[in-house]
């Protein structure tokens, strides 16, 4: 069984900005040095073939696993200007399977509050690196 989570985190640049960022291999690094994590790599960036930005939004998709742990977590995002018409806002629906007996349904849950805390931490770094580095 799996568990899906809405979230959504607004960004003070607009879109283009922001999805430069994602698409940088060096913010990506940046990020996960700054995640406190003991270990984590960066497996793999694939753009789509055009890389775009297509009607002035973007989607994208993550995968996200831990060596050793029956947890997977896979998201799509969409990057849109903010509804208020300063920034952008990313949308993302993600979701989060947990295969451990009789408690993979909490665990679940306790992984998308994380998501959301994360996200919000997150969306600081993103602001604060395309600051320093546009």
């Amino acid at each position: 069984m799996s568990r899906s989570f809405d979230l959504a985190a607004d960004y003070q640049d607009d879109v283009e900005q922001v999805h430069k960022a994602f698409c940088d291999e060096q913010y990506w690094l940046a990020r996960l040095a700054d995640s406190g994590a003991d270990e984590s790599t960066l497996d793999s960036i694939r753009l789509g073939a055009d890389g775009r930005i297509d009607g002035g939004e973007a989607t994208g998709h993550i995968i996200g696993t831990m060596p050793g742990v029956p947890i997977t977590l896979s998201g799509t995002g969409q990057l849109t200007p903010h509804p208020d018409g300063v920034g952008a806002r990313l949308a993302c629906q993600a979701t989060v399977e947990a295969r451990i007996p009789l408690v993979g349904s909490k665990v679940e849950k306790f992984i998308g509050k994380q998501l959301m805390d994360l996200l919000i931490t997150r969306q600081h770094f993103t602001n604060m690196w395309i600051s320093e580095n546009s």
